[in-house]
């Protein structure tokens, strides 16, 4: 599932009051938009799959904090969201910016999904 399109944006965490454009620049500390995940993908892996530059550190899916590595090595991760899901309704996935506002390039941004054998 493609999250290419419109995600609001935020310097700080209170206030999202910007918007960008995603995949493409991003030059705040966070991007966040609602994501529905359709019901017929239940019991199967969903994973966060980003490629681009700059520091990303992890994301909140749901409220829940994911930290990718605390190293930032390579131009691409994956993040396992299944355990946080909720199918057939809204979800909230914010990407964070490791160190705060800086200069990024988001290449792509999707949600992948395997059944349950195939990953991790």
């Amino acid at each position: 599932q493609d999250l290419a399109g419109k995600w609001s944006a935020s310097d700080d965490p209170l206030h999202f009051d910007q918007q960008s454009t995603l995949p493409g620049p991003w030059n705040t500390y966070l991007a966040r938009r609602k994501i529905k995940i359709a019901a017929m993908h239940q019991g199967k892996n969903v994973v966060f799959h980003w490629e681009g530059t700059g520091p990303i550190e992890g994301i909140v899916f749901n409220g829940r904090y994911i930290r990718r590595l605390h190293y930032h090595i390579g131009n691409s991760f994956d993040i396992n969201l299944t355990p946080y899901v909720h199918y057939g309704a809204d979800n909230e996935m914010e990407i964070v910016r490791g160190g705060g506002k800086g200069e990024a390039t988001i290449d792509r941004c999707s949600l992948d999904f395997y059944e349950s054998a195939d990953y991790p």
